[in-house]
């Protein structure tokens, strides 16, 4: 038997993904037209997640600043479909990722120094091209100060740690300067009484692909005690709780990274930089005990990589639009 959540039935699911024309539908030809048909039908399931998530019936929910602060344990997985290269021709590739959160944590019972830890793997399947950079990770132990008083805090974190290939992060003898990173960010927040959180900051990252440095700034709002609006650069969000164990929302972020790759048939090391932005409709649901299983899909769009073949000939090259689907569990503080 399947089981859905209440007041959803499968069929409802299946006309969201659907055409709504009977019989099968054309396949659009043109990027954008397909880029559209693909934006479209996650628009279709989200707006059918919500209407279940109403047919549920669940009790009111309190602000979601309250039910959702930064989790302190987040595993999650996302699969990549495959989308075609702009060159070289006939070239694609599809990738998998697999993520590991440990919220920082005071390093003594007393607070100041917070040390965390942050791991992720991606895996990429290249078609038509001989690309190096098929297996990268990168791990992060962050370490942040906080301060807080008079309805305003600050933190300031700094992210030492390494994105490389794995060939390299195997053999930590292999490992020099190129493979260590260090990214971080300053951001102020404070709030008026009954009135919106405001954030402003810095931060220096690979988000966007190549490091740089980027503002932080926005609000954070609370129309009501449903609803959650994050008017933040570079990562907005809507929320919104129906009941008390579900939430639904959209949220868009830059999606870049950079890595040092060791190439195996060249003995030297390269560097694979990618570039995208990532919006994303999703849905959790409290197991209880403050466990959270989280789905979420969406699409991956204005994307670019810098990568290098076996031959050491550095592509720069642009991609079509591709599907993004995840999985994952939470445990908030």
């Amino acid at each position: 038997m399947t089981r859905t959540l209440p007041g959803f039935s499968a069929t409802q699911l299946l006309r969201a993904v659907s055409p709504t024309t009977p019989g099968p539908a054309p396949r659009p030809h043109g990027r954008a037209e397909r880029r559209r048909d693909r934006l479209f039908r996650l628009l279709r399931v989200v707006a059918a997640l919500a209407g279940a998530g109403a047919a549920a019936g669940l009790q009111a929910a309190p602000p979601v600043a309250e039910r959702f602060p930064e989790p302190r344990l987040a595993l999650f997985y996302t699969d990549v479909s495959e989308a075609e290269l702009d060159s070289p021709a006939g070239a694609a590739v599809r990738g998998s990722e697999y993520a590991l959160d440990v919220a920082p944590l005071p390093w003594q019972r007393a607070g100041g120094l917070q040390v965390g830890l942050s791991y992720d793997y991606v895996h990429q399947e290249f078609a038509g091209i001989s690309g190096e950079a098929r297996d990268l990770h990168r791990l992060f132990f962050p370490l942040r100060w906080t301060s807080a008083g008079d309805g305003r805090d600050w933190r300031v974190q700094l992210n030492p740690g390494i994105a490389t290939s794995s060939n390299k992060f195997k053999r930590w003898d292999r490992l020099d300067s190129d493979d260590f990173l260090l990214t971080g960010s300053w951001i102020m927040r404070w709030r008026r009484p009954e009135g919106p959180t405001w954030v402003v900051g810095v931060a220096g990252d690979h988000s966007f692909g190549a490091f740089r440095f980027y503002p932080v700034i926005g609000a954070r709002l609370h129309p009501g005690p449903r609803w959650r609006i994050d008017a933040l650069f570079p990562r907005p969000a809507l929320e919104y709780s129906p009941g008390e164990r579900l939430a639904l929302g959209l949220g868009a972020e830059p999606a870049g990274g950079q890595w040092n790759v060791l190439s195996r048939a060249l003995d030297r090391d390269l560097r694979f930089r990618r570039e995208a932005w990532r919006a994303q409709g999703y849905a959790r649901w409290n197991l209880g005990h403050r466990l959270w299983l989280h789905f979420r899909a969406g699409l991956e769009f204005d994307r670019k990589f810098d990568v290098s073949d076996t031959a050491g000939r550095r592509v720069v090259t642009g991609l079509e639009s591709a599907w993004t689907a995840g999985v994952g569990l939470t445990l908030e503080r």
